[in-house]
C-alpha cells in the first residue's frame, strides 16, 4: 500500500530562502504528517528540493539519511543518460561533484535538501526532471504524490522564516 505524500512547488529562487523554507515547513508539521517534497527553481536555473519526512519514516541512523535521500536523484540522472553515482553524501559524475545533501532533524522531521544543477540536454527541462524524480521517489519509497499547497500554518511559518532570513536576524 502506498504512503500518501505531498508535492509542493515553491516560488523561491534565492538560495538563503530555499534553505530557510524547508526547516520552517518542518517545524509546522503535525506529529503524523505525510512526507513532503518542496520543489523550486533556483537562481542559476537548476532545481532545488527538500524532502521533509517524519523521522519515523526515515532510516533509523541519521548518517544514512543523505544516501537515502539522494538515491532517487542518482536514478533520475541515470535515466537522463548521466553516469551518476552516490559517493557518501554526494552525487558524482566522472569524479566531479554534482550535488550534496544537507540533512537536519527539525522538530519531528528529517529535512533533506539538495539540488539538480543546471544541465544541458534534451531531457533536462524542469518538467522532465520533476516527473522523473517524482517517479523515482514513488518507486523507491512507496509514496503516492498529490500536488498540494502549503496550509495556512505552513505558509505562515515559511513566511516568518523567510522574513528572518531576509533581514539577516536569527
Amino acid at each position: 500500500m502506498a504512503t500518501m505524500a505531498r508535492w509542493i512547488r515553491l516560488r523561491q529562487d534565492c538560495p538563503a530562502r530555499l534553505r530557510a523554507a524547508p526547516r520552517a515547513f518542518a517545524r509546522a508539521q503535525p506529529d503524523r504528517a505525510a512526507p513532503a517534497v518542496l520543489w523550486a527553481r533556483d537562481a542559476d536555473g537548476g532545481f532545488a528540493y527538500a524532502l521533509v519526512v517524519p523521522r519515523a519514516a526515515a532510516p533509523g541512523h541519521r548518517w544514512r539519511w543523505p544516501g537515502w535521500a539522494l538515491a532517487a536523484a542518482v536514478a533520475t540522472y541515470r535515466g537522463a543518460g548521466e553516469r551518476a553515482y552516490l559517493d557518501g553524501d554526494e552525487i558524482r559524475v566522472g569524479g566531479r561533484r554534482l550535488a550534496g545533501c544537507d540533512a537536519d532533524a527539525v522538530g519531528g522531521c528529517a529535512v533533506l535538501a539538495s539540488r539538480f544543477p543546471p544541465r544541458a540536454g534534451a531531457g533536462w527541462s524542469e518538467r522532465a526532471v520533476e516527473t522523473a524524480f517524482r517517479e523515482r521517489l514513488e518507486a523507491q519509497h512507496g509514496w503516492q504524490f498529490d500536488n498540494s499547497w502549503p496550509t495556512a500554518a505552513e505558509t505562515a511559518a515559511m513566511a516568518g522564516a523567510l522574513g528572518v532570513e531576509a533581514t539577516g536576524a536569527a
